[in-house]
């Protein structure tokens, strides 16, 4: 009668296809579209400036030629918008000059609230 010999251990092998999508580079996800697309934070604040202005120009718009509720809802449109844009704005100027705060930290907590 022969004995029972168990094969020596081979470790399993991946595919060729596994092993090349292993091999790609995903993109994380991001809180921020910039994050997403591997763009620099100045870009996304550059991108994000074009749509608040625009969206500004247009509620502004809408304010200066509707009646109405729309009235109304463009003038609250353009308003809000505009405080994004300058927001935006200040954040390009704050990182050109290099004073900026760093990606990732959360601000400094309040010791005096």
């Amino acid at each position: 009668m022969l004995r029972y010999a168990p094969p020596a251990y081979r470790p399993a092998v991946s595919s060729p296809t596994i092993r090349r999508l292993g091999q790609q580079r995903y993109r994380s996800l991001s809180q921020t579209f910039d994050g997403y697309f591997g763009w620099t934070p100045a870009m996304g604040d550059v991108v994000r400036l074009a749509f608040h202005s625009a969206t500004a120009v247009l509620g502004f718009h809408v304010w200066k030629n509707d009646t109405g509720f729309f009235k109304w809802f463009g003038l609250l449109l353009g308003v809000g918008q505009s405080v994004g844009a300058v927001c935006d704005a200040l954040s390009l100027i704050q990182r050109a000059a290099g004073t900026h705060p760093p990606e990732g930290t959360a601000p400094a907590a309040n010791p005096h609230a």
